[in-house]
């Protein structure tokens, strides 16, 4: 599948496209492992410990 996306697309998109996607993994990574319990306003999630809370939890 990549190698059709690369053949469509310029070097530069191609590039751009990568840099932005990694960049967006990284702050949904650093959302991810932040300790938190989730908040009312998260519906279904509230009251619940996110990922990062709950590794903290383990390694304790």
């Amino acid at each position: 599948m990549s190698g059709l996306i690369a053949m469509w697309i310029q070097q530069n998109d191609l590039h751009a496209l990568l840099w932005w996607t990694s960049i967006c993994n990284f702050f949904q990574f650093i959302a991810t492992i932040t300790p938190v319990t989730y908040p009312r306003w998260m519906g279904a999630y509230y009251g619940h410990p996110s990922d990062g809370l709950q590794l903290l939890r383990l390694l304790k």
